[in-house]
């Protein structure tokens, strides 16, 4: 299987060029960007075609793909049974909340074994909510670079988790919470 090419960032520091703490170097970006699509499970943005194999126990159960913004399935293909050639049909391809959020179900049933799936996915650009938490991140990176934790008699703070509450909850509308 070739190995996949690099993601870009999912920002530049012209994005972010507003934002509290800037400017923001292209490595404090890039950074940012994989802590953030590490948090999420998933690229993003932005969109692009990708080949995956998954394990299926055959039957109606849906299959799960590691994405929250599906726009398209491409190809379904057998590969256990009779090799790349046996391309499935009945795919589903209809936009409904299900299939935008990676689950996908077929009327008969999905073969036992290995199904291998091409499809389309991710924003064409990096949702707007989401720069604000890579520009906060980056400002956490940098206290983290600069003091970690600090007493002062009884007291003591740490900045090992660096997400406001509303950052936090941003994520995790954008994060994959399925069992993998």
């Amino acid at each position: 299987m070739p190995t996949p090419e690099p993601l870009p960032s999912l920002v530049s520091p012209d994005d972010l060029a507003s934002y509290p703490g800037a400017p923001f170097t292209q490595g404090e970006i890039d950074n940012a960007s994989a802590t953030v699509r590490s948090w999420a499970g998933w690229h993003i943005a932005p969109e692009r075609n990708e080949t995956v194999t998954v394990e299926t126990e055959g039957g109606r159960r849906a299959i799960m793909l590691e994405t929250l913004h599906l726009s398209a399935v491409t190809a379904v293909r057998d590969v256990t049974h009779a090799g790349h050639t046996a391309v499935l049909t009945d795919l589903p391809t209809h936009p409904t909340a299900r299939f935008r959020a990676g689950i996908l179900s077929r009327r008969s049933g999905w073969p036992c074994g290995a199904v291998e799936i091409t499809f389309t996915h991710g924003h064409a650009t990096c949702p707007a909510e989401l720069r604000a938490v890579i520009a906060e991140v980056i400002r956490g990176d940098r206290r983290l670079g600069e003091l970690r934790s600090r007493t002062l008699g009884d007291r003591s703070e740490s900045w090992r988790d660096h997400l406001t509450t509303s950052s936090q909850s941003t994520v995790q509308t954008f994060r994959i919470l399925r069992s993998r």
